[in-house]
């Protein structure tokens, strides 16, 4: 058998059983996907006839028969009928792993799945978009490729009078075509990273299918939803949270709904409701898994715990349930009573350098919340003109835009705020912070944005449109810059800076941000660069490593604050309008104040001549940025700051 066909019969397969248990699961609250689901069935059938995979072909043909004859009959489908049609497409999807070659093993209810986080289904305008960057990279390749070969014949003739204007035409034909490459190959790694994002809705499913086996073993009436499916995450962060989110929608059912007669004798509706979230939280996605139940019965809890001697003195009684072999179940079923699952649930997050927690009230219900950091994520932001420069704002944390007018802007003492619905918010201004050395400019509108402590108002200049952006988390090793949420590129491949708006709701309230624990400050350092973006970048590593860090957008202006605080170390760059970093340097070394503090340079320049020029200057450290490595740069530090 043909192995493309094959290939293109397994995307199919897996569609079609994808969309029989999604059909199955809500058969029960929408009875009319009978034609649907027959119509599925019929479609495997065939298409596993076509590639020879009989195995395939006989499952689907037997559900096929029993959708036939309720289809034809007027009837509605069994529980246990259901219960049956969902264990063949379990089989179904063990048989196409097998076929894949990878080995299926003997699963339980919803284990049989393989949901395959690695691999990613993309449209054809997505992939029309790379293809055409690859088109246009590989001309600009072909044109540089050209060029050098003209500047090969050009030095063979060096002895020509021309020879020096040539060179010099030469040179900035090789910088057009450069500077279009690494442009044209910026946008196509944006397009990569949208292209490996993936939909949260992804898990829903299999979620879902968890819920209904749940429910049905139980004998319990559940009603499963969904919100946050739309964003798009990393595949990475989804795949190590697959069992996670499981083990905790199941416990929602086995552990938290309570049976019908239950719930009605407590005067509660039927059906129970377990709900998953998804939403984005800063730097952080939460995936937060609701029920109304019964609450965790902390009682019970304890007394698990100490006849398997893990009540320690003082113990937290709702981290109990974290431990392994902990169980309030009263017998060993699939669901339950094995001790086996919430400890699971806490290593996968720490693992991710994540956090879980949870929130009961008895019969009320239980909420966890597992919250992980996330590499790239994909969201729909707001482009801000703030006097000249542009920040982006993600959407759906901006409540309104407002017109600024004398109705409803009031002057405090040396501050504005919003009058807006009733309530007076302060307006921030953060044209100081983007451009320092910058004349005021008068902002027009303001932005209610949304945070966890209220509404805060944002002052901008103009509002210059929307467009979907890939974010960029900053370092690992970084602590969170309080502002800022990530970067983004924009067209022109140029880096921008993305507002947290949670930042901006702690600042607004004075609220500093949690340092790790047994993180020690250690003492001041001054990174001077007029780049906005670079200086972020270096101070989120080093106050991410512990250190204190002040910034300067100009080497007037660094100069000016190394004169008024004691600093332990000095981070510039070289071209700065103004006093460049040679200058900046040389100066501080003319200095008796400043003369002993340690100034590395960091530059896109890389060249011999540079190198030496700060050594001539008196730098301590000279690192190159197509170079720069965070842990190199914070061991360079550590060198030279105790």
């Amino acid at each position: 058998m043909n192995e493309t066909a094959l290939r293109y019969f397994r995307v199919e397969a897996k569609e079609l059983v994808a969309g029989l248990e999604a059909g199955l699961v809500s058969y029960e609250k929408s009875p009319e996907v009978l034609p649907d689901l027959f119509r599925l069935a019929h479609t495997l059938k065939g298409s596993a006839r076509v590639v020879r995979r009989e195995a395939i072909a006989d499952l689907a043909h037997a559900m096929e028969d029993v959708l036939a004859y309720h289809r034809e009959a007027g009837s509605r489908l069994a529980t246990q009928e259901v219960m049956e049609l969902l264990g063949i497409v379990d089989a179904v999807r063990s048989e196409l792993a097998s076929n894949a070659a990878r080995p299926a093993t003997a699963q339980g209810p919803s284990e049989a799945r393989e949901l395959d986080f690695e691999t990613v289904r993309v449209s054809l305008s997505e992939m029309d978009g790379l293809a055409a960057g690859l088109l246009d990279a590989a001309a600009l390749a072909t044109a540089l490729r050209a060029e050098v070969t003209a500047f090969a014949e050009l030095r063979r003739n060096l002895g020509s009078d021309a020879a020096a204007e040539r060179i010099a035409e030469q040179e900035r034909r090789f910088t057009t075509f450069t500077d279009a490459l690494e442009l044209g190959l910026g946008r196509l790694g944006q397009q990569a990273n949208l292209l490996r994002l993936l939909d949260a809705s992804m898990a829903f499913a299999e979620l879902e299918r968890a819920a209904h086996d749940a429910a049905v073993l139980t004998g319990k009436q559940v009603a499963f939803t969904t919100r946050g499916g739309d964003l798009k995450l990393d595949g990475h962060v989804l795949a190590p949270l697959r069992g996670a989110l499981l083990h905790l929608v199941r416990n929602a059912v086995a552990h938290g709904i309570e049976a019908p007669e239950v719930r009605q004798a407590r005067g509660k509706a039927l059906p129970g409701q377990v709900e998953v979230l998804v939403e984005r939280r800063g730097q952080r996605i939460a995936f937060v898994v609701t029920d109304d139940g019964g609450g965790v019965q902390l009682e019970a809890v304890r007394r698990a715990a100490a006849e398997r001697g893990l009540l320690d003195e003082g113990a937290d009684d709702m981290d109990l349930i974290f431990r392994p072999g902990v169980s309030t179940a009263e017998s060993v079923s699939d669901l339950a009573g094995r001790g086996v699952g919430l400890d699971a649930v806490r290593a996968v997050v720490r693992q991710l350098k994540g956090t879980v927690e949870v929130r009961s009230n008895a019969d009320i219900g239980t909420t966890f919340e597992l919250v992980v950091p996330v590499s790239l994520s994909s969201l729909r932001a707001l482009v801000v003109g703030i006097g000249a420069s542009r920040l982006l704002v993600p959407l759906d944390t901006v409540i309104a835009t407002v017109a600024l007018s004398p109705s409803n802007c009031a002057a405090r003492a040396d501050s504005r705020a919003l009058i807006h619905e009733g309530s007076a918010l302060a307006l921030h201004d953060l044209q100081s912070w983007l451009e320092p050395n910058a004349k005021p400019s008068e902002p027009r509108l303001a932005l209610v944005l949304r945070t966890s402590r209220g509404q805060v108002a944002l002052a901008a200049t103009s509002l210059v449109g929307t467009r979907d952006i890939t974010i960029r988390s900053l370092p690992a090793a970084a602590g969170r810059a309080e502002l800022v949420l990530g970067t983004a590129f924009d067209s022109n491949g140029d880096p921008e800076l993305v507002l947290d708006a949670e930042g901006l709701g702690l600042t607004a309230r004075g609220v500093a941000r949690a340092e790790p624990a047994g993180r020690a400050k250690r003492r001041r350092i001054l990174v001077v660069d007029d780049s906005l973006t670079t200086r972020m970048l270096e101070q989120s590593i080093l106050e991410g490593a512990g250190y204190e860090v002040d910034l300067a957008s100009t080497g007037k202006e660094g100069l000016e604050k190394a004169m008024q605080a004691e600093y332990g170390l000095i981070v510039t760059d070289v071209e700065m309008p103004g006093m460049d970093g040679y200058e900046f340097t040389a100066e501080t070394r003319r200095r008796p104040e400043l003369r002993a503090v340690p100034v590395i340079m960091v530059s896109s320049l890389g060249s011999e001549e540079s190198r030496q020029r700060g050594a001539d200057a008196g730098i301590s450290a000279y690192i190159v940025k197509g170079e720069f490595d965070q842990n190199d740069f914070l061991g360079v530090v550590r060198e030279y700051i105790r």
